[in-house]
């Protein structure tokens, strides 16, 4: 393993950011994974932190759509339901 990730296991959390940190070919461009933090050890927690909140927030979205779906489903049956 990569010394610099076993320094930070912060890192394992935020995938791009480990395949940044390997010179992995496939990793997003420094400006996508840093943001508009300069590369540096003393940022990485700061670049992790907002990539869980990132992450945390797509996922909220997902989950406010997924209920809204059902409740669509669920209005399209209760009104099905009247007419027979």
């Amino acid at each position: 393993m990569d010394y610099k990730i076993a320094t930070f296991p912060p890192v394992l959390k935020h995938p791009e950011l480990e395949k940044w940190l390997k010179g992995d070919s496939t990793a997003k461009s420094t400006l996508e994974v840093w943001g508009p933090y300069k590369p540096s050890f003393s940022n990485i927690p700061i670049v992790v932190k907002e990539y869980l909140v990132e992450v945390a927030e797509q996922k909220r979205v997902q989950e406010k759509e997924k209920e809204k779906e059902k409740e669509k489903e669920k209005r399209k049956s209760t009104k099905h339901a009247k007419r027979t």
